[in-house]
């Protein structure tokens, strides 16, 4: 039948059609083809009516697969959907190979086409190739044609000279290379050829197109020899040679202007060049904090007459702050300019009792966007001035704890670095975490150690102990100079020798590697067990020389090198990384992503130095663990970073200041119930082990180095500990993992408060203090918190940690879930909890326990908190209820009883510790 009787048909069909219909959406472009309608008007609609009829027709050189004429039917879709079929025809493939040629056997897909050699060659790589029937290309590679291997492997020549293979020159096989082989002469690092030379392996012997070349060693003439104004330096009147350097220092009361060092660098000649250039010194001065720094409060200066045109003040300047009578000042009162260009003490904020969390305060050469709202869930927004970095948060919350998230950020310039008393602190305390995570060092007590002291009852098994395993990551790259290279190396021995023992007890391993253009492995982990061993390998890394730093290539290394180790290393292992470098990746592209992986995926510490002005401070802050403060480090030079890792390694750090959390960063969303406590957050928790069964039973807190406050119903109630059958623990965060560098107690003495009496379910005055068989050693997991203002003698600051909806938190391993009043205990939980609770009125504290039946609380010596599904439970018992106040915590409360635990419309019950403080402090004074 014809297209028009069809047509014809198809129109009858449709006068005589009862059915309604819709319509078609009109048919898809045909590829190698194209679709004819009825009418040349049709062909701009989008929809065509039912029984509609349209004729597929393919190009010649395809075929049509399915109907040539398809309907439109009254479900809306067509009859058919027809293709036109055309094979796939591969061009011709590359030109055929030197000293061989090709031949196709068609052109359609799946067609092959064949390579040889000419007579006399042998042919390397695929002898044929495919045309794709997807692609419609040829798979594979051309091969090449060489003559049989005739050369022998030459002998790369003595001392500076070398031999470098040129690329797709020529094949080797064994010891022979073939034909047409072609190797350049070239020099080792520092060194230049007297020419461009290089052997071709030509009928079976290498053939040189000029003389052998010499090397001769790169020079530099020196930078200047006279001396720099207000400065000195060490340049001598002699050449130097590449990778040597020269360093420059200010007089005191300046600072270097531009790098303070300069290192001989090869510049593709003889004659090599001086890296960066001559620094000057200027006079150290402080910046003016700006005028919004106090938020429009007074701000004043002594001498007044200081300040010069450069809008900043000279050393010895003292700067007052002062806030308006209605306001409290949080931070320094007075700060001094200092000869390093910084400012003493902290940053200032005028608070008002009327804010939900602490006046945030200005940085200084930046400012907040607006005027912040101090509510919670209110959001306060940081911007730096012109040409200065931001290094910390950009934005950060006021959350339900009355905290800010994040950290506050500093607007730092390019020339600007950390005060060194700064780097010196956050090294040292990073230096003394991992030697206590090692198992052995500050605060560590084992079997061997207390081998003179009196019996060791626990029998707690170590299997599950963690591991330690420290990579260093060292910037080679040319612009470093050897010397300063070496004093990176340095850094990191003198922190393997600080952990000695734990390497050669096993506590602690460590790997290297360094990095320029490319990264290069030094060590792993488990291939050195001994200080001495660890040392030598650090001591015969070299210094690379090259152009670029590509940090992404030594953080993709080292996820390689912890790769290779899972097998031998505990689940729970520790890892730090440290990143020594004078400037920042540039490339391999953003190296804060491989971070990232290491960070979240192995739980690695990264911990970043950064010296110089090269260095991108906001990039390298990226790339660290958090806090920022305590993990980045920024030093005008390499002599600093010398100088830091002599007091670090040799000075013992106090960690005398009670009330002082490690848990510097508060998370985003508000806690429901508890959430896992970090490492080291909560340095005065005590755990209280019954030494005849290993269980945890209660907790306590750390108040002064030998005695710990718990709750009195611990050794008198359902838990019937006794001080002889009680073992203290102090460091312990994750009950198995934190094991080893725990700090374990005796009881000397156990005293109890003596009005401490039960009355049903309530205990009042529910007070107990441990006397330690020694004192703690404190360290970064072994700290005091600090005691209350009494409500007897100081009322009204008492009453401002007690005021009713303050949030307070309360740490425990007790149970995570709501929990009836009459269920059985289930053991105490793995790792350290925390909770955010609300304290409650005296009035509501009564009234809702009443309600319950409970015996009414007396609110003079207890205090409620809490809410629905946050709240202590069952071994939480004489754990710590803390309030921050300034960055410093303060104990309100001690946990003590409950019905159930996070049950609605009921609180926990805690002894009100403002009440005791006279009793607690005048029971130690008489028993130490």
């Amino acid at each position: 039948m014809t297209f028009l009787a069809i047509i014809v048909a198809a129109i009858l069909g449709i006068l005589c059609s009862s059915a309604e219909g819709t319509s078609c959406r009109r048919p898809r472009s045909l590829r190698k083809g194209r679709y004819e309608y009825q009418n040349s008007t049709d062909y701009g609609l989008t929809h065509l009516p039912v029984n509609y009829i349209v004729r597929a027709e393919c190009e010649p050189n395809a075929t049509l697969v399915g109907d040539e004429f398809i309907i439109c039917q009254d479900n809306g879709k067509w009859s058919d959907y027809p293709y036109c079929h055309a094979p796939l025809v591969c061009f011709r493939p590359p030109e055929s190979p030197v000293n061989g040629y090709m031949r196709m056997r068609g052109k359609s897909a799946r067609s092959i086409a064949v390579y040889r050699c000419n007579p006399g060659f042998e042919l390397h790589g695929q002898r044929t190739v495919v045309c794709n029937e997807t692609t419609g290309s040829w798979q594979g590679d051309v091969p090449r044609c060489f003559r049989p291997p005739s050369c022998p492997d030459p002998n790369e020549p003595s001392g500076m000279l070398a031999l470098v293979l040129v690329e797709n020159s020529g094949i080797k096989h064994g010891d022979l290379y073939t034909e047409r082989t072609v190797f350049n002469y070239t020099c080792q690092t520092g060194y230049h050829p007297t020419g461009d030379v290089t052997i071709t392996c030509q009928n079976g012997t290498w053939e040189a197109d000029a003389d052998v070349p010499e090397c001769n060693r790169i020079i530099c003439a020196p930078p200047i020899l006279e001396p720099i104004e207000n400065g000195t330096h060490n340049i001598e009147n002699r050449t130097y040679h590449v990778g040597e350097m020269v360093q420059y220092e200010c007089n005191e009361g300046y600072l270097v202007d531009g790098i303070s060092w300069q290192v001989c660098q090869s510049h593709g000649g003889p004659n090599g060049i001086w890296s960066d250039n001559v620094p000057t010194c200027k006079v150290a001065r402080c910046p003016h904090p700006g005028s919004r720094h106090l938020d429009n409060d007074e701000i004043s200066f002594s001498p007044r007459n200081g300040q010069g045109a450069t809008n900043s003040w000279p050393v010895g300047t003292v700067m007052t702050l002062r806030c308006r009578s209605h306001l409290e000042l949080l931070g320094s009162s007075e700060r001094v300019c200092q000869p390093d260009g910084h400012w003493n003490g902290t940053l200032t904020s005028c608070h008002s009792e009327e804010y939900y969390c602490p006046a945030l305060g200005n940085p200084i050469h930046g400012s907040k966007v607006a005027i912040p709202q101090y509510r919670v869930n209110t959001y306060v927004r940081f911007r730096c001035n012109g040409g200065y970095e931001m290094v910390g948060s950009e934005e950060r919350m006021c959350t339900f704890s009355g905290e800010w998230t994040g950290e506050m950020p500093r607007c730092m310039s390019r020339d600007e670095f950390d005060e060194f008393a700064r780097v010196t602190s956050g090294l040292g305390k990073a230096f003394d975490e991992m030697a206590i995570d090692g198992g052995f060092g500050v605060g560590f007590n084992n079997t061997t150690l207390n081998s003179g002291s009196r019996r060791r009852k626990r029998t707690i098994d170590l299997s599950n102990s963690s591991a330690l395993d420290i990579y260093f990551a060292f910037d080679a790259s040319n612009s470093v100079g050897l010397e300063n290279f070496e004093k990176g190396k340095r850094f990191a021995k003198l922190l393997v020798d600080k952990l000695d023992e734990n390497i050669l007890a096993g506590g602690t391993r460590v790997g290297a590697l360094y990095y320029s253009s490319q990264s290069m492995r030094a060590f792993n982990v488990n291939e050195y067990r001994s200080t001495d061993g660890v040392t030598s390998a650090i001591d015969t890394l070299i210094h690379y020389k090259s152009d670029g730093t590509n940090l992404p290539a030594a953080l993709i290394n080292i996820k390689e090198m912890v790769a290779e180790t899972l097998g031998d290393t505990p689940d729970n292992t520790r890892r730090v990384l440290f990143i020594i470098t004078d400037g920042f990746s540039n490339v391999g592209g953003a190296p804060s992503e491989h971070a990232l992986t290491l960070k979240e995926d192995l739980g690695f510490k990264i911990h970043c130095i950064g010296i110089s002005q090269k260095t991108d401070k906001k990039a390298l802050a990226e790339i660290a663990s958090r806090p920022i403060i305590e993990h980045v480090f920024y030093l005008s030079d390499y002599i600093e970073l010398d100088e830091a890792v002599d007091i670090i390694t040799n000075t013992k750090r106090s960690y005398e200041e009670c009330g002082k959390s490690g848990n510097t960063i508060v998370a985003r969303s508000r806690i429901v119930g508890g959430v896992d406590a970090k490492s080291g957050a909560w340095p005065w928790q005590a755990a209280l082990y019954d030494t005849a069964t290993n269980d945890l039973l209660c907790g306590g807190s750390l108040i002064r180095k030998n005695w710990v406050l718990t709750a009195a119903h611990c050794f008198r109630g359902l838990f019937s500990l006794t001080r002889d059958t009680t073992t203290v623990y102090l460091g312990l965060t994750d009950r198995s993992g934190d094991l080893p560098r725990s700090q374990q107690f005796d009881i000397a003495q156990l005293i109890f408060h003596p009005q401490y009496s039960v009355e049903g379910s309530a205990q009042h005055n529910d007070v107990a203090l441990l006397r330690l068989d020694r004192e703690a050693e404190l360290n970064p997991y072994v700290r005091t918190v600090c005691l209350p203002p009494s409500s007897v003698t100081d009322p009204l600051k008492a009453n401002w940690y007690l005021k009713p909806d303050r949030v307070a938190k309360v740490t425990g391993w007790g149970h995570s879930d709501i929990r009836l009043p009459d269920e059985p205990i289930d053991p105490a939980t793995k790792n350290l909890q925390e909770v955010d609770v609300p304290l409650v009125s005296a009035t509501e504290c009564r009234r809702v326990m009443q309600d319950n039946n409970q015996i009414p609380v007396d609110t003079t010596t207890e205090l409620c908190a809490g809410a629905d599904q946050r709240d202590a439970c069952n071994l939480d018992s004489g754990g710590p209820l803390v309030v921050s106040r300034n960055g410093i915590y303060r104990q309100v409360g001690i946990v003590s009883y409950g019905l159930g635990c996070g049950l609605q419309n009921t609180y926990g019950v805690y002894a009100r510790l403002p009440h005791f403080v006279e009793w607690v402090e005048k029971t130690i004074q008489e028993n130490q």
